[in-house]
């Protein structure tokens, strides 16, 4: 698998994993709130930098 896509589908884990997390425990969400930022623009830099990726890619990764 292309690099891209093996760590966008570990990015796209840590970011729905943190975004549960921070639902479960929103009195902590300052703490993590800018780390979920950074996996989130990385991610965008990636759908950016391929174009050819579909929607199912971008919302649930590569199989």
């Amino acid at each position: 698998m292309e690099q891209y896509k093996q760590e966008y589908n570990e990015l796209l884990i840590r970011y729905y994993n943190g975004c549960d997390y921070i639902k479960n425990h929103i009195d902590k969400a300052d703490k993590y709130m800018d780390e979920l930022l950074k996996i989130l623009s990385r991610i965008y830099e990636i759908v950016d930098n391929h174009p050819e990726m579909t929607k199912e890619e971008i919302s649930n990764g590569f199989k």
